[in-house]
């Protein structure tokens, strides 16, 4: 449970509003402060089949961004709670990949995603009389995958990506880092209907 941070407003809307509202999404249990340079790095906890095999790309640095908030929710929570998360983005053009390239191992009735099994992939090579790949060419088989990036949306930055806090997602609201809330209020009457549109917002200040 997050405390509530005093660089986060009052000021709240609904999780869906804020979608579409940047280009790119990144959300994360730690603050990193209102801006923050997102570094490619490899996970630390790579996504495993049933068998505890690893099944998702282990050798390219990246930064995981989605592009919406309820795709990168769906990223770390596949149930989609909204829980206390900070949320981070950018509204810049950035070069994206998606992991999930058009090379990905199968076999009968083992198609690679979510419920893909190396051990069954496995035996159906050895099956074949093929040879079974080396340590590393096991590794190489999933280079540009992840296996439930259909359904996540997740897309890979490969640089150094700059993103600014955008707000937290606290009890299903979606509230505005505090930064915008100051600056939009220099330009925004307290009724004003713009603060119930996202984009309108950040418009006056990004």
């Amino acid at each position: 449970m997050i405390n509530h941070d005093p660089n986060i407003s009052e000021v709240w809307l609904s999780p869906a509003k804020i979608e579409g509202a940047v280009n790119y999404f990144h959300v994360s249990s730690n603050w990193l402060g209102n801006t923050f340079t997102l570094t490619p790095r490899i996970p630390t906890g790579p996504y495993v089949d049933e068998g505890g095999w690893v099944i998702e790309d282990t050798t390219t640095p990246r930064i995981s961004l989605a592009t919406s908030l309820r795709k990168a929710y769906k990223a770390v929570n596949a149930s989609i709670k909204w829980d206390d998360m900070y949320v981070y983005g950018t509204r810049n053009d950035i070069d994206v990949v998606v992991p999930f390239g058009d090379t990905r191992p199968h076999s009968p009735r083992n198609s690679y995603g979510p419920t893909f099994s190396l051990s069954r992939y496995l035996d159906w090579v050895e099956s074949k009389g093929w040879d079974l790949p080396t340590e590393k060419q096991e590794r190489e088989l999933f280079t540009w995958l992840v296996p439930d990036a259909k359904r996540t949306g997740e897309v890979w930055a490969l640089e150094p990506t700059d993103v600014v806090i955008l707000g937290e997602v606290r009890w299903n609201k979606f509230y505005l880092a505090k930064w915008i809330e100051e600056k939009a209020s220099k330009k925004l009457g307290a009724s004003d209907e713009k603060w119930k549109d996202p984009n309108s917002i950040l418009d006056l200040v990004m």
